[in-house]
């Protein structure tokens, strides 16, 4: 059996609407073809369910799933028809997945590059414009979110945690966190 073509049709009015929409570059298309994916299926047959069910805070979830979908959308709408940016985009996957993986390790950004037969400044250009942060950026950030749930639900002194998400120095890893976080390590532990 032939998969049978859908289309939804989705109204935004309301308070923000006009930002989100701008954001992700749709203010001005009135109908968008995404093409076959089971991704943007599976989402709305969330909001369909939750819509179905009516459990507490349905519209809330509903709202987040359609909020998942826009940016799905809209990345699509960004980089779906540009071939240099999906083959980038897969090369920096690899790169990102093994920062994630290596998050405690202190590997040189050239140990990244080299993983994707790039320089060091071939691959932090990419990096930037396919992550929007840089690759020492994008390892903070996973190092600071690990440091949080460790402070969260650890026994750990600040010096313990800061070396096992990759931090030498105590000094560097509380500016690193209170620039991520808003605050220090010890003001969010109380927090």
């Amino acid at each position: 059996m032939k998969d049978k073509p859908i289309s939804c049709f989705i109204h935004f009015s309301g308070t923000g609407c006009d930002k989100i929409l701008k954001k992700i570059g749709l203010t001005e298309k009135r109908v968008v073809n995404i093409g076959k994916s089971e991704a943007v299926k599976a989402i709305f047959e969330k909001i369909t369910h939750e819509c179905d069910l009516q459990n507490v805070f349905y519209e809330d979830i509903a709202a987040s799933y359609l909020y998942e979908l826009l940016m799905i959308i809209g990345r699509r709408e960004k980089y779906g028809k540009n071939r240099i940016y999906l083959r980038n985009k897969q090369i920096i996957n690899k790169a990102s997945q093994s920062m994630y993986d290596n998050y405690a390790k202190n590997y040189p950004i050239k140990y990244y590059a080299d993983l994707c037969h790039l320089s060091v400044s071939r691959f932090t250009h990419i990096f930037k414009e396919c992550m929007e942060v840089t690759p020492v950026e994008y390892i903070n950030k996973i190092r600071i979110n690990k440091a949080s749930f460790l402070i969260n639900n650890t026994e750990f002194t600040m010096t313990e945690i800061a070396e096992k998400v990759g931090f030498s120095n105590q000094n560097y890893f509380g500016r690193i966190f209170k620039k991520y976080m808003g605050v220090s390590p010890k003001r969010y532990l109380k927090q």
